[in-house]
């Protein structure tokens, strides 16, 4: 009887040590993926830090352009805002002719 208590005894100690190594083989999978998984993560964050960084400049390189251009418009703006006397001396001038055939005619 004691043979088959001790025989049952290492089965039990076998048994135990087989799991607790299938266990503990089961926690560093399991951990190392989880480090996989925190890596793909990281890696994910990085890629879109590097598109909103990439999208960042371009609408800089935009405005950039933007104000550039406006610079080069906006002195031909001012000086259409500006009167031209020569337009105001053909407006005379059409309005005397006017006149002139105004009265010509009555």
């Amino acid at each position: 009887m004691f043979s088959v208590t001790v025989m049952r005894l290492l089965t039990s100690v076998r048994i135990s040590t087989r799991f607790a190594f299938g266990f503990g083989d089961f926690l560093v999978v399991h951990d190392a993926k989880l480090v996989e998984l925190a890596g793909i993560t990281m890696q994910e964050v990085v890629d879109s830090a590097q598109r909103v960084a990439a999208i960042t400049s371009d609408i800089t390189m935009a405005s950039n352009e933007q104000n550039g251009g406006i610079e080069q418009v906006k002195p031909r703006c001012d000086r259409n805002r500006q009167p031209d006397p020569t337009n105001a001396v053909r407006v005379k001038q059409s309005a005397a002719a006017a006149q002139t055939m105004q009265d010509q005619a009555a």
